[in-house]
């Protein structure tokens, strides 16, 4: 297993997570802003273009709050785990968060 930490900048934090087939086993994810914020992961290989490609899973972050899961069973991603962070759950919501708002955890294999 592997995992990934994204300490947000200003921007939407488009990425790439890793490429080609693969799983996700878990997150968790620490938002610091007084107003929810969005992860979006796409099973994409390249960087998603936020506010056009659709995202597999979209994850709400409380405010002042954590989210974290493991799954039972690993959820599959064909082409690879892309990354960005939104204000907005809704997938044509490009506007970006804050520097440091959210520290995302990425569990997979």
């Amino acid at each position: 297993m592997d995992s990934t930490k994204i300490i947000s900048a200003g921007s939407t934090n488009a990425a790439v997570i890793r490429k080609g087939a693969c799983s996700l086993v878990g997150y968790y994810i620490h938002n610091s802003n007084a107003a929810a914020r969005v992860v979006k992961l796409y099973d994409l290989a390249e960087a998603p273009v936020v506010g056009t490609s659709v995202p597999k899973l979209t994850l709400p972050i409380p405010a002042n709050g954590v989210s974290q899961l493991s799954f039972d069973e690993d959820l599959k991603f064909q082409l690879g785990i892309a990354v960005a962070t939104t204000v907005k759950p809704a997938d044509n919501n490009a506007e970006a968060v804050a520097a440091e708002d959210l520290t995302i955890n990425l569990f997979h294999r």
